[in-house]
């Protein structure tokens, strides 16, 4: 039982069930001429071979409403030496209904090309090349018309590195593709130019393009140069399941789109603050740092924290890359698929001494992330501070060599929402990697050495769990903690997931990393039962 257990949990990385339905499942589609195009494309389909001509006029792709891929009739719009974007037919005039102009994609081609992959590649590395025609494809569609505040933004999915039967329902475009919304977003990047903000598209297309470089090195195949064949032994299956965590996945690829050059990511500092219009008030309090369900203050708090350790890793841009690149790809025979050895590399970073963080994992991230806070909450560098179970020390140090940096900063001193909780418990009970912000001086409490405190005088503390574990193992309270929630449990994944993300009074990009990885156990778990 437990072994077809990970058969499916692991072929959910990489399969899905698809349904080649050439007729969109959008809304804004009932004139006439609207009609008349569909059916056109539908016969021009029904007329291919293969059903749908993958790179040329067609992709496979997700309906987010029926939860099943379908054949996408695209048009090459730009293309250059290492990158081609093609999009969604018909979605230009839709664009044009909703007076939104269309994105200049040789702009995007030129910046992707000699700003995104200059900057990227000496921090990230080079992306896989399955089908060996050293480019990556970019499918610009509509992926926001259907939802009202929230929308998604831009995905990657890995089944499409898979080498699939041509007999089996499940299909793959055997290439390197990345997905981003060609309506919504297309409408924030139009106003972010008009702000002299970075390009919203372009820092999708920089957020994506981080999962797809990953990937190769999250199933140990680095330098990836052909298809993936589906696994056939127990130990493919162990070697699948065992992917990153997810908030440092995500977190990472949020700083690529800062590291590229399309940043800070003003919609995330937003909600960090405590925006409520992004379903943000209060936002880190009780928040941990591990939990990551698809909101977007997950996004925040992982971007803003790996921008903070990113930073504070060296002194040079070369040093901070090298660090990042060696998280992703490894050094030393581990790679940052954990907090444990996330911390492993940070300790080989030239800005790490232990006399201000400490030598043990555990302290070395507790340090870190109180040192996080006091940015956040701007505590003078006379705030003292009490790691585990030892006495109060002061955090001078601390406080002035790892420092939150300045670009943040510049977005986080607008007038912010969070407020402190009451100093009335006498027990805190924490998550694995949780936080609050209290009021008052800090009472006498009994704890392990998990729990860290940050202590600004008598006006208010931060206190957290420091455990490195991210998962069910050993809840405690204040006195001791554990837990974490990074998704919800595949295991237990018995109907049909639906993409719901959270409503918003704000128009809010999200990424469908999360989702599309319960979609294909879902599917690929009814194709078993079927065989």
């Amino acid at each position: 039982m437990i072994f077809l257990l990970r058969i499916f949990l692991l072929i959910s990385l990489f399969l899905g069930l698809f349904n080649c339905n050439v007729i969109d499942q959008l809304t804004g589609k009932n004139n006439k001429d609207k009609e008349n195009e569909n059916n056109l494309i539908l016969l021009a389909l029904v007329a291919s071979s293969a059903g749908c001509d993958v790179g040329r006029s067609g992709f496979w792709t997700v309906d987010f409403i029926t939860g099943e891929d379908f054949c996408l009739p695209v048009t090459k719009v730009a293309e250059g030496s290492t990158f081609t974007i093609f999009e969604e037919t018909g979605l230009g005039r839709r664009r044009s209904s909703f007076n939104i102009p269309d994105p200049n994609y040789s702009f995007i081609i030129s910046e992707i090309e000699n700003k995104m992959l200059s900057n990227l590649r000496p921090a990230l590395g080079n992306a896989s090349d399955v089908n060996r025609d050293g480019k990556v494809d970019i499918i610009v569609r509509d992926m926001s018309s259907f939802f009202s505040g929230s929308y998604v933004a831009g995905y990657f999915n890995p089944i499409d590195l898979f080498n699939l039967p041509g007999n089996l329902d499940f299909k793959s475009n055997r290439r390197e593709v990345i997905y981003i919304d060609g309506l919504a977003l297309a409408s924030s990047a139009n106003l972010s130019i008009r702000r002299s903000k970075p390009n919203d598209i372009l820092s999708v297309i920089a957020h994506e393009y981080q999962h797809l470089v990953r990937y190769q090195h999250e199933i140990l195949r680095p330098g990836l140069s052909s298809l993936i064949e589906l696994p056939r032994s127990q130990g493919e299956l162990d070697l699948f399941l065992n992917t990153d965590s997810l908030w440092i996945n995500e977190g990472t690829s949020e700083l690529s789109s800062d590291i590229a050059g399309f940043g800070p990511q003003e919609s995330r500092l937003t909600c960090l603050r405590g925006d409520p219009g992004f379903n943000c008030g209060n936002i880190v309090n009780g928040k941990s740092l591990y939990q990551f369900r698809n909101r977007i203050l997950d996004y925040s708090i992982s971007y803003a924290w790996m921008r903070f350790v990113y930073e504070n890793s060296a002194t040079t841009v070369a040093g901070r890359n090298d660090f990042i690149l060696k998280t992703i790809q490894g050094t030393g025979g581990r790679r940052a698929n954990n907090i444990s050895n996330l911390i492993d590399i940070y300790k080989l970073s030239n800005k790490y001494n232990a006399t201000d963080l400490g030598t043990t994992n555990v302290d070395v991230f507790g340090n870190l992330t109180l040192a996080f806070f006091g940015g956040f909450f701007k505590y003078p560098t006379s705030a003292s501070k009490r790691i585990g179970l030892g006495g109060s020390i002061s955090a001078n140090g601390l406080l002035t060599n790892f420092t939150m940096p300045t670009e943040l900063m510049d977005e986080l001193n607008q007038p912010s929402s969070i407020q402190l909780v009451s100093n009335n418990p006498t027990t805190f009970d924490l998550e694995a990697g949780q936080m609050y912000r209290v009021s008052g001086a800090v009472p006498t409490l009994t704890a392990n050495t998990n729990v860290h405190l940050l202590n600004n005088g008598t006006a208010e503390y931060v206190i957290m769990n420091g455990s490195m574990t991210e998962n069910e193992n050993g809840f405690t309270q204040a006195r001791s903690l554990n837990f974490s929630e990074n998704m919800q449990d595949p295991r237990f994944v018995f109907q049909k997931p639906i993409w719901n993300p959270p409503k918003t009074e704000k128009l809010a990009p999200y990424h469908a990393s999360e989702y599309i990885y319960l979609r294909n156990i879902w599917n690929v778990r009814n194709w078993m039962l079927r065989n």
